[in-house]
């Protein structure tokens, strides 16, 4: 068993931090996600902005370094198998159950691309027979926040095809081996984690094979797309990578406090760049905004290393409950945020709403993992991956 509990604290913190996230986008200013209060905050619009930053790229990085664990041990079809069970399941019967419910709470909204202007009347049952429904379903409309399961399984099966190829996997190994004879990961370059600034090159790379890639920006089944796959595949292979090269890793989450002081420089210039035109400028945008996720998700590992390095019942149980928060809480921050909307005095400012979604979602959901999902096995099945 993995002792990094740190890492399976925050990969759980990360899950659960979308319900803040999500009802931050209800009470933002401006209005631009599925649900949207009429009492808004641009305050909550820099939560969530912030969140948004480091949270799925910080989530692929450990998931990378996960999978690397468990195809290590498990090999590659056994590493398969589980991460299917893992992953497919709870995608498939929470999108067929919670993406349905979803689906027909936005069209009775009447939210754009999901239901007629003003809201449509039918019942659940009626609604399946509706165009809006048939139409959602091919989009793909009822994966939502469920989007980066679809990416983590496609990373999942390619990791276990490259891993079956013995040339590969040699080729790897060969790889690391190589760094440390070149790169002394005693000196500063590795202790000190001065390789953030060569990792932004990932997303830069990407964002060249999307450029000159056909149709990398259409939807595949509605669900996915190669633009997004590319997005985000430099953190889950850094992670895997992570694996095998710990002292990085080890660096990575211990960089030292000039991490701080490299944000805030790095975010001035990238704002000082704003209105900046030509390639050049472009490629250091891109270069800018990739090195502060970069920083930002060291600082959070590092956190975690600091405050979550023992084990403990408490992240033990939150660990366990983080996959049913994340799978249940956007049908309930959806829910909540529509009726406080209809419900509440606009006397009551958007603080006060954001934090009543958020302990509500957060309390309901958990409630729903310790009464439900914990005692029924096919609940747990379905929506963990796990039997027992």
């Amino acid at each position: 068993m993995s002792r990094e509990y740190d890492l399976d604290a925050a990969r759980s913190a990360l899950m659960m931090l979308g319900v803040v996230l999500h009802a931050a986008n209800v009470y933002a200013e401006p209005a631009t996600w599925l649900v949207s209060d009429p009492v808004r905050s641009e305050g909550l619009r820099a939560v969530s902005d912030t969140i948004h930053v480091f949270r799925i790229p910080a989530f692929f990085v450990v998931a990378g370094f996960f999978a690397g664990f468990s195809l290590e041990r498990y090999g590659p079809g056994g590493f398969l198998r589980r991460r299917c069970v893992r992953l497919v399941v709870p995608l498939v019967c929470s999108g067929v159950v919670l993406g349905l419910l979803q689906n027909w709470l936005l069209y009775r909204h009447g939210v754009a691309g999901y239901g007629p202007e003003g809201g449509g009347t039918e019942g659940l049952v009626e609604y399946l027979g509706t165009d809006a429904f048939q139409d959602g379903i091919r989009e793909g409309l009822w994966v939502t926040h469920l989007w980066f399961l679809v990416n983590l399984i496609v990373y999942v099966f390619a990791m276990a095809l490259l891993a079956s190829i013995p040339a590969v996997g040699r080729g790897c190994g060969a790889v690391v081996e190589r760094l440390n004879r070149t790169i002394d990961p005693r000196g500063l370059f590795v202790r000190r984690a001065l390789f953030l600034f060569v990792l932004p090159f990932g997303a830069l790379l990407s964002q060249v094979l999307t450029g000159v890639t056909p149709g990398a920006y259409d939807s595949v089944f509605g669900v996915t797309s190669l633009y997004t796959l590319l997005a985000y595949a430099p953190y889950f292979v850094v992670g895997v990578f992570a694996f095998r090269a710990r002292e990085y890793f080890e660096a990575l989450r211990a960089p030292g406090f000039w991490v701080f002081l490299a944000l805030a420089l790095v975010a001035a210039g990238n704002t000082l760049l704003t209105d900046s035109s030509g390639r050049a400028a472009g490629a250091l945008r891109a270069y800018g905004a990739d090195l502060v996720v970069w920083l930002s998700i060291s600082i959070v590992l590092a956190a975690f290393r600091r405050f979550a390095s023992r084990p403990s019942t408490r992240f033990a149980y939150l660990s366990e409950a983080s996959y049913t928060v994340y799978l249940f809480h956007h049908l309930c921050v959806l829910g909540l945020g529509i009726l406080l909307a209809a419900e509440m005095p606009a006397s009551i400012g958007p603080w006060v709403r954001f934090t009543m979604v958020v302990i509500t979602t957060t309390l309901a959901t958990l409630a729903l993992h310790h009464f439900a999902i914990l005692r029924f096995s096919p609940l747990r099945f379905a929506f963990n991956g796990k039997w027992r």
